[in-house]
């Protein structure tokens, strides 16, 4: 059973789709026990069988420790390995997460914990709009349902649904599942279960999840929506923006845009920066909380582009914190951003037992 969706992949070149395989019994079977568990297994349960599979993952390969050339002193391979093993549950876990509304309603979003709502409640009190500003980073695309779930809307600005989506440079999608027409009929007629696909591609999401607002040089929709105080929510790194800035964090030279910092500096809006994140532990029952910070302190002046560069590197240092204390939910650090191969800086954190703690030399 695949809790995330995923079915086998055909490799290039691969002959055309069969009728039927001798091997179409046993994927059937799979997927009618991946649909019974859809049915009546809570999803937190869900959540922590994919997290069993990411950690079998990590079991296959010894590829998974290779470091990345050029970012640092790599680890210990003790503290490599563990950073490694909780990446590829992350991924298990948020391949589920993408399919979550396709499986089930969104009415355990009710459950992930937000830390740091009032700083929203405030900024919207101002009238002038708030900007959760986000990136490719832990459960991004739960950010919008989670808010939704607590009464507060939000609008994801992205890709249209009219543009031509654009993958980020070095990534790959995954190839579409190998299923014989059989196995189709079955899988997408009979059972109905998600296309593990769909939601990779921000302007195909499913409703809950889907792009509200075009990303483009048009902002015109994005200033009325702040000037009716609406809540935005823009991831600000990637390498989709039309105009990026590299800036430092934990060595890298990131890709950012400035199109957030730049509409805040504009409108007056705050700027919060917002994370969605896994943490272990039987308090928090679905093992998510959305991390939501105080605005930050913009610098305003008769220069503008000295101003973006400022405001990014101050939300850069923000973003840095939150990566410091979960460095297996970045996908910066994978080839591909699929890959864990992980390595760290001098005085990166790493993950214990319990919490996160400077490595120290």
């Amino acid at each position: 059973m695949n809790v995330g969706g995923e079915g086998e992949t055909s490799p290039p070149g691969a002959p055309a789709t069969r009728a039927a395989e001798i091997a179409d019994p046993l994927r059937i079977l799979g997927w009618i026990l991946t649909k019974l568990a859809y049915v009546f297994v809570p999803f937190r349960l869900l959540l922590q069988f994919a997290k069993l599979q990411g950690a079998i993952d990590g079991l296959r390969s010894a590829d998974r420790l290779l470091t990345i050339e050029g970012v640092g002193r790599p680890l210990g391979e003790r503290d490599l390995r563990g950073v490694s093993r909780r990446h590829l549950q992350f991924r298990r876990r948020a391949q589920l997460v993408r399919i979550w509304p396709q499986i089930s309603d969104l009415d355990g979003a009710k459950a992930i914990e937000i830390d740091g709502l009032e700083h929203l409640d405030m900024a919207l009190a101002a009238g002038k709009g708030a900007i959760l500003t986000s990136g490719h980073f832990g459960y991004n695309r739960m950010i919008k349902p989670t808010l939704a779930a607590c009464g507060r809307r939000a609008l994801l600005v992205g890709p249209s649904m009219s543009s031509t989506w654009r993958r980020p440079v070095g990534a790959r999608l995954p190839a579409p599942p190998h299923r014989t027409r059989l196995g189709e009929y079955v899988y997408s007629h009979m059972l109905r279960l998600p296309d593990p696909l769909q939601n990779l591609r921000p302007h195909l999401a499913a409703t809950e999840m889907r792009v509200d607002l075009p990303a483009g040089l048009n902002v015109r929709p994005l200033v009325d929506a702040l000037a009716h105080n609406q809540t935005l929510i823009i991831l600000v790194d990637g390498r989709q923006s039309q105009a990026l800035r590299k800036i430092p964090m934990l060595g890298l030279d990131v890709d950012f845009s400035p199109g957030a910092v730049s509409l805040a500096r504009a409108t007056g809006a705050a700027a919060l920066p917002a994370f969605l994140v896994d943490e272990s532990g039987l308090r928090n029952r679905m093992g998510l909380r959305l991390m939501i910070h105080p605005p930050l302190y913009l610098q305003v002046s008769a220069n503008a582009a000295a101003d973006h560069e400022e405001n990014l590197r101050r939300l850069a240092r923000v973003y840095e914190q939150e990566v410091r204390s979960h460095p297996h939910l970045w996908y910066e650090w994978g080839s591909e951003w699929q890959v864990a191969r992980l390595a760290f800086r001098e005085g990166f954190a790493t993950i214990g037992p319990r919490q996160a703690r400077l490595a120290k030399s």
